[in-house]
């Protein structure tokens, strides 16, 4: 669904329609969630951390038409769950208590949610080859890029740790990429904000580096 029909399908529930700020927190433990969110516009980084103090965070990243909800307690090497919104985030939030009911009575909305869980079982498919395919500087490159195009020309507001989790690598290795790209006159990089200059050279970048 696009976005405009998204933006149309939220004015079916307006009371439930709510606003967060790039850089957000929208929930820091999601085993006590209650609620779930429709995202309409913007996106959320979700960090999974491991039992295993030796294993990087994974991270998922949630985009328009794509739903957050409940992750149940005690779930097998979780230790904690976080979402921070990394652009200004437009969301239906359903409390629990009616979120089932909802999808009974609403077929879109249903719909809506079926394909959400299609969606994101490929995106992470999609994500578990980046590892093993490209690089660490070829994927800060193209999660630059991705933002890029998903945020229509919008800067970024990111820090070098969020960026670093978003793409499972050090600071180090974000902070050297910057500086390679500020340096190519790639981007640009101001108070936590991230201006792509070049977006077909940032492209070759990623797809070409070694």
């Amino acid at each position: 669904m696009e976005n405009s029909d998204l933006l149309n399908f939220a004015r079916k529930y307006p009371g439930l329609v709510r606003e967060y700020e790039a850089g957000q927190g929208v929930f820091s433990d999601r085993s006590k969630m209650d609620f779930d969110l429709l995202i309409i516009e913007g996106c959320i980084l979700e960090m999974v951390c491991s039992d295993d103090e030796d294993k990087c965070p994974t991270t998922l990243l949630y985009k328009p038409g794509d739903f957050i909800g409940h992750f149940g307690r005690g779930s097998a090497g979780v230790s904690a769950t976080s979402g921070r919104c990394l652009a200004k985030t437009l969301a239906i939030r359903i409390p629990d208590s009616e979120f089932l009911s909802l999808l009974a009575e609403d077929e879109k909305l249903s719909d809506l949610f079926s394909a959400s869980i299609a969606q994101m079982f490929n995106r992470m498919a999609t994500k578990f080859c980046n590892m093993v395919n490209l690089s660490p500087s070829q994927r800060v490159a193209r999660f630059i890029y991705k933002s890029y195009e998903r945020e229509s020309g919008e800067s970024l507001k990111i820090t070098t740790l969020q960026l670093a989790q978003a793409v499972s690598t050090t600071r180090q290795t974000v902070s050297h990429v910057l500086g390679d790209l500020r340096k190519l006159g790639i981007i640009s990089t101001s108070y936590g904000r991230i201006s792509v200059l070049d977006k077909e050279r940032l492209l070759n970048f990623y797809q070409s580096e070694d």
